[in-house]
Parts: structure tokens; sequence; C-alpha cells
């Protein structure tokens, strides 16, 4: 019994090892992006350097649909994700806790019956 705790511990140490990292790696991204979100509007196109319809239209998709894309993904879908990756970390540990408490346990009536075979 104690070897299957131990061993279910060690696990979930590991996936809440892996969580944390994932975490830490999605925030960066998340930073990473609203950092490079400026870059959408690149190079500023004038009537000068292009246009007409096309530009109009080219135009128009990178303010309008390029934006609003990019701030969702940004903003809200690795936000959600990050809360997703969030909830887990807290389930994990949870998880853990309830295991080391069922190893405290078996321990501790281990050495219940010992003292009482003396």
């Amino acid at each position: 019994m104690f070897s299957a705790l131990y061993a279910r511990l060690l696990e979930k140490e590991g996936q809440l090892t892996k969580l944390q990292t994932c975490s830490s790696q999605l925030y960066s991204c998340q930073h990473d992006f609203k950092f490079n979100q400026k870059i959408i509007s690149e190079p500023i196109l004038t009537p000068l350097n292009w246009n007409g319809t096309l530009a109009a239209e080219f135009t128009d998709i990178r303010e309008n649909n390029m934006v609003q894309e990019y701030s969702k993904l940004a903003n809200e879908q690795l936000t959600d994700v990050i809360s997703a990756v969030e909830a887990k970390i807290i389930e994990v540990k949870a998880e853990i806790e309830s295991i080391k408490l069922q190893i405290a346990s078996f321990e501790e009536q281990e050495r219940l019956n010992a003292s009482k075979g003396k």
C-alpha cells in the first residue's frame, strides 16, 4: 500500500512540476503577444506608398480583423488556457496533500500496530 501511495505521490509531483512550467511559459507567451501586438500595424501604409482598392481592403482587414483576432488570442484565449492550467495546478496540489495525509495516516497506523505488538 505504501509503495502505491508513494508512486502516486511522485507521479502527482511530476505533473505539478510540468504544469507549473507550462503556466510559466504561457505567461511568457502572453507577455510576448501583448508586447508584439504593435507589429500588426507595421509597416505603416500611406497613400504615398500604397493606394487603391487593394490597399484599402488590406488596411481594413489589418485594422479591423487582424487587430481584433490578435487581441482575442492574446487576451481571451491565452487567459482561458492559463486559467485552466492554474485550476489544474490547484487540483493537483490538493491531490498531493490528500496523498500525503493518507501516507501519514498509514504510517501512524503502522506505528500504533508496532507498539501494540511489543
